[in-house]
């Protein structure tokens, strides 16, 4: 019975219609957006025109993302992953999973880093890009190898060789020149007497001897 009419009667559905309305006796019409549940003959289920990624249809056209995930700002019924903190050189696959790009590793001490590599160690430098060494300071790129960084000295190293910024290591024979750290004097054992030690134990005399 109708109870704002008596003389109307209405049609009697055992179950409660979900999203619809009950039109006949057990029988259910779904509302305009919705269309009936095969495994529940009173349930209505929504419609999204779309499929509704990472997440589940909860309206007509309404996607509610799945926990971990949050709406795609140029895709209503795309639902993307979150990481937290954002990932580094690389994208964020899962909820707080980080796939690395091209070229990069992921950082062991950190999940959602990823570092690049270098498949040859770079030497007096650090790997700041896929195959790519920037050299520390002091240091230039050595032009035969590049992963290698040769020091840098401001002053030619005169019988020696660079081998740390602006420091000299001195030939064999020879020794620094205490007025100059960028000179090597040649050492001459036994001393040179009336000429000057012109290379390891090589004297050359004064003029008249």
């Amino acid at each position: 019975m109708d109870p704002k009419n008596s003389k109307n009667c209405l049609p009697v559905c055992r179950h409660p219609c979900v999203s619809g309305k009950c039109t006949a006796p057990n029988t259910c019409t779904c509302n305009t957006g919705y269309i009936r549940d095969i495994k529940n003959n009173t349930n209505c289920l929504p419609v999204c025109s779309l499929p509704c990624t990472n997440g589940k249809c909860t309206a007509p056209n309404t996607c509610t993302c799945n926990t971990g995930y949050s709406k795609d700002p140029k895709n209503n019924m795309n639902c993307l992953p979150v990481c937290s903190p954002s990932c580094t050189n690389g994208k964020c696959t899962a909820p707080n999973t980080c796939t690395c790009n091209t070229g990069y590793s992921k950082d062991p001490k950190n999940n959602m880093n990823c570092l690049p590599v270098c498949s040859q160690l770079c030497t007096n430098g650090k790997c700041t890009a896929p195959n790519t060494c920037t050299c520390n300071t002091g240091y230039s790129k050595d032009p035969k190898n590049n992963t290698n960084c040769l020091p840098v000295c401001s002053l030619p190293c005169s019988n020696g060789k660079c081998t740390a910024p602006n420091t000299c290591m001195c030939n064999t024979g020879y020794s620094k020149d205490p007025k100059n750290n960028m000179n090597c004097l040649p050492v001459c054992s036994p001393s040179c007497t009336n000429g000057h030690c012109t290379a390891p134990n090589t004297c050359t005399c004064d003029s008249g001897y």
